[in-house]
C-alpha cells in the first residue's frame, strides 16, 4: 500500500511540475506499474473497454517489440508529453502507464499486458500485430510494430 501511496504522489508531483500539454498529461515518462500486483493489473484490465472509435493515424509514435525479452518499446516521437493512458496491444490486451515524455519512450512486459479474462498476453502464442494508444484526447495506430 505505502509503495502504491509513493507511486501515486510521485505521479502528481510530476504532473503538477510539468503542465499539461495538447494530450493532456504530465511529461514524466513512466510506467509506474511496475510495482502492482499481477491482480490489480488483470482488474484494470477487466475494467477497461476497448474504444468504439476508428483509431487515428496522426500520432507520430511507434512500438518495437523483443520477442525474445518479452518487451514492447512504445516511441513518442513529438515535442509533447503523452499523459495517463491505455495502450492495448491486438485489440484486446492493455496497459495504463502513466505518460510519456516527448522525444522518449515506454518499455511494457507482455506479462504485464492482460485482457479481459485474465490472461496475459505472454501467455500466448500470438505475435503482437497491432499496437495503439488511447488518451483522454484521442484514439491512435502507433507504427509498427517492428521486431527487434
Amino acid at each position: 500500500m505505502l509503495r502504491q501511496s509513493l507511486a501515486v504522489l510521485a505521479v502528481s508531483t510530476v504532473a503538477a511540475l510539468a503542465g499539461c500539454s495538447s494530450f493532456g498529461g504530465s511529461s514524466g515518462s513512466a510506467a509506474i506499474n511496475e510495482n502492482l500486483e499481477p491482480t490489480q493489473l488483470a482488474a484494470f484490465s477487466a475494467k477497461a473497454a476497448y474504444p468504439q472509435t476508428q483509431p487515428s493515424e496522426e500520432f507520430p509514435s511507434a512500438a518495437i517489440v523483443n520477442k525474445d525479452k518479452g518487451t514492447i518499446k512504445i516511441y513518442n516521437f513529438t515535442d509533447k508529453p503523452v499523459g495517463d493512458s491505455k495502450i492495448w496491444v491486438n485489440r484486446s490486451f492493455v496497459y495504463h502507464i502513466f505518460g510519456i515524455a516527448p522525444q522518449s519512450k515506454v518499455v511494457i512486459s507482455t506479462k504485464d499486458l492482460y485482457d479481459s479474462l485474465g490472461n496475459t498476453f505472454a501467455a500466448q502464442k500470438d505475435d503482437v500485430s497491432t499496437v495503439q494508444l488511447q488518451t483522454d484526447h484521442g484514439f491512435y495506430n502507433v507504427e509498427g510494430p517492428a521486431m527487434e
